[in-house]
């Protein structure tokens, strides 16, 4: 598989930057496209105009919060991923208001086809969708060696739910606010890995949610949830300054970590309307056991040099990453810190969306 990136803001980039690459559109298996100040409407067009130039691949998309581009951070534009291949097929598939009982049938639908049996690879976009955790779950139980890549939609310039209400996905048949899409990737000679940086501290104990209403968590170790977050608050992060903590506290409060069975998740806790704790983007369950935490740049730039180390990434070699946005806003305004730690993967081609949150198999 080979890819590359490119940078859109009006009609006919798309074409410029497939010339440049030298890649055959016939060789093209997927483009994919991350927007922050497109529309809608805007984003579709965009669709046809690469669809001119690509006929046949999956072009799919999703709004995001800005990205960066060979290690640069871009607030507002669009960033298009494409990947080639003479050796894969890729097929694409949207779901929309999507229910635990279709994400089990999803599952089991791609281990029917062949997927999930050490050459495949899904890329997952989603919006409005609550049903995440679930659909990890489903993926590693029914497609054990399956590689699974994904992240969750925001809108640029929201605030709180909005980032999520607002957010979408689309394809070449339209938009959509409450939806899945995936991209799966199988051929035999496709080779596909993936990595995860958290990097927060983690605070205080094991917490046990005893009670929980659909994204709201109302209650903590037997405890109002209103009360457990006060009392949470006030635990000491250490290496946490005064004035780091108390923008963390402002807009993101914290993490929550290993919401899924030991998946590794990291979300954010934001406060409701009535003040109670929630996690948008994710249906909780009772008795789902968690850790909290606040994010360190300085952590941050240890687990994601760490990761270049795991994935021996050459100067040559392009990557591509979901990075959630709640990293970058804890990082210095001139995100200086954030590309010390970007820079560390010695890539010479680095760039991703920041989403409103990633997953993975891992």
């Amino acid at each position: 598989m080979r890819s590359f990136d490119c940078l859109y803001f009006r009609k006919g980039d798309f074409a410029n930057a497939l010339v440049s690459s030298g890649i055959s559109p016939l060789e093209i298996r997927s483009v994919e496209v991350y927007t922050s100040d497109l529309s809608e409407d805007e984003a579709l067009e965009c669709v046809h105009d690469i669809a001119q130039y690509v006929p046949d691949a999956p072009i799919t998309g999703m709004s995001c919060d800005g990205f960066f581009y060979n290690c640069e951070p871009f607030t507002k534009g669009t960033l298009i991923h494409v990947i080639a291949s003479k050796s894969c097929t890729a097929l694409s598939s949207v779901f929309e208001n999507i229910s635990g009982r279709q994400i089990h049938a999803l599952a089991t639908d791609l281990a029917a086809n062949g997927f999930g049996q050490g050459s495949s690879y899904v890329c997952c976009m989603t919006a409005g969708f609550t049903r995440n955790c679930e659909l990890v779950e489903e993926l590693n139980e029914h497609c054990p060696d399956i590689t699974i890549f994904g992240g969750v939609a925001l809108r640029h310039g929201r605030q709180g739910d909005a980032y999520f209400s607002e957010s979408f996905v689309f394809d070449r048949s339209g938009a959509y606010h409450d939806a899945i899409i995936l991209t799966a990737f199988c051929g035999e000679k496709l080779q596909a890995q993936t990595a995860c940086a958290v990097g927060f501290d983690l605070i205080g104990e094991t917490y046990t949610i005893t009670k929980s209403e659909g994204t709201v968590i109302a209650e903590v170790n037997g405890t109002e949830s209103r009360q457990w977050f006060a009392r949470m608050m006030e635990i000491d992060s250490e290496g946490m300054s005064g004035a780091r903590r108390a923008r963390v506290m402002s807009r993101f409060p914290a993490v929550i970590q290993d919401v899924c069975g030991g998946q590794s998740l990291g979300l954010p806790i934001t406060l409701g309307p009535d003040g109670r704790p929630c996690v948008p983007g994710v249906m909780l369950k009772d008795n789902l056991k968690f850790r909290v935490g606040f994010f360190s740049p300085e952590r941050s730039e240890q687990d994601l040099c760490g990761l270049a180390d795991a994935l021996e990434v050459q100067p040559a070699e392009s990557l591509f990453a979901m990075c959630c946005v709640w990293r970058r806003d804890v990082f210095s305004d001139d995100n200086d810190s954030h590309k010390t730690a970007l820079l560390g993967f010695r890539s010479n081609h680095l760039s991703g969306p920041y989403v409103g949150g990633e997953f993975s198999h891992i």
